[in-house]
């Protein structure tokens, strides 16, 4: 909605400006094209397969990857009526559990997982492209506007006699006087454009290191927790060789040991490893292998 509505305000206001000074008019074609491949892409983003695990392709899934013992162990889908495979989640919006599950998307209403995680990189991509296209043929004609006013290259003298070019204070001000909807389409196409860019390099940092956006959050919490236990086992060392121990309740004492005992199965902070990671270029082909599938 966001593309089609800036899409709709630059036909209205700012294409009427197209061909112009600073833009040829073959960039009346191309805007258009891009635009509607972009929407196009979109819908079928939406519309894809994420990898949907039912009971007839769960054997299929459960090859891709196995069970690290780490943040993946074997679980039951009390939902699904499955056995879950190694880095599947269930997602509770859509209520189905989707193979290599990255997150659950609001803005195509779907999941993004092993099937259309390369389908997401492109609409990225191509989404932050034209937001940006659209930015520089707002600019280019707002430049256009102040050439044809004169305003471009425009010297005053003031009351001592010293030249200046008019500040970007006085022609700002101007610009938004008569070319308002112009100037706020520039402004705000390339603020997504840059804030799509930096969310897709995001997403290629994960793939480098062949995790997902789940999956960042359960390293992270298996980190606090092996370093929350390390603490612990440090404290009470210290409190045992202490001549002089800082008192604790009972509650308190009895509270840390059964933490510690919870988390005693966890491995050595230096033991960790992401068996799925395999470089950055294996990874890649990974991703994208998917749609020659």
């Amino acid at each position: 909605m966001l593309v089609l509505g800036g899409y709709f305000i630059g036909c209205i206001y700012t294409l009427p400006d197209v061909p112009g000074p600073y833009i040829s008019k073959y960039h009346l074609h191309f805007f258009h094209l891009y635009v509607w491949l972009t929407v196009v892409w979109f819908i079928s983003l939406t519309r894809s397969n994420p990898g949907v695990i039912t009971k007839e392709n769960v054997k299929v899934y459960s090859k891709h990857y196995a069970f690290d013992n780490q943040i993946y162990f074997p679980k039951y889908c009390t939902t699904c009526k499955i056995d879950r495979p190694a880095r599947s989640k269930h997602c509770n919006v859509c209520g189905k559990c989707v193979a290599r599950f990255d997150h659950h998307c609001a803005w195509v209403n779907t999941d993004i997982g092993r099937n259309n995680l390369w389908k997401f990189l492109v609409f990225l991509w191509n989404t932050g492209f034209v937001c940006g296209y659209c930015g520089w043929i707002c600019y280019q004609v707002l430049w256009g506007f102040l050439h044809s006013r004169g305003l471009e290259d425009f010297i005053y003298e003031d009351n001592y006699g010293v030249s200046h070019q008019l500040s970007f204070s006085v022609i700002m001000p101007f610009v938004i006087y008569h070319r308002g909807p112009t100037a706020a389409l520039c402004m705000f196409t390339s603020i997504m454009s840059f804030v799509l860019y930096i969310f897709l390099l995001y997403h290629l940092y994960l793939i480098k290191n062949n995790t997902t956006t789940q999956e960042t959050f359960r390293w992270g919490d298996l980190t606090h927790n092996i370093k929350k236990r390390d603490y612990l086992k440090k404290r009470n060392r210290s409190r045992n060789n202490s001549k002089y121990p800082k008192p604790i309740s009972k509650s308190q004492r009895k509270k840390e040991n059964e933490m510690m005992e919870s988390l005693r199965h966890l491995p050595k902070l230096e033991d960790l490893d992401n068996i799925y990671n395999n470089g950055f270029i294996s990874n890649l082909k990974e991703v994208f292998s998917v749609a020659m599938e």
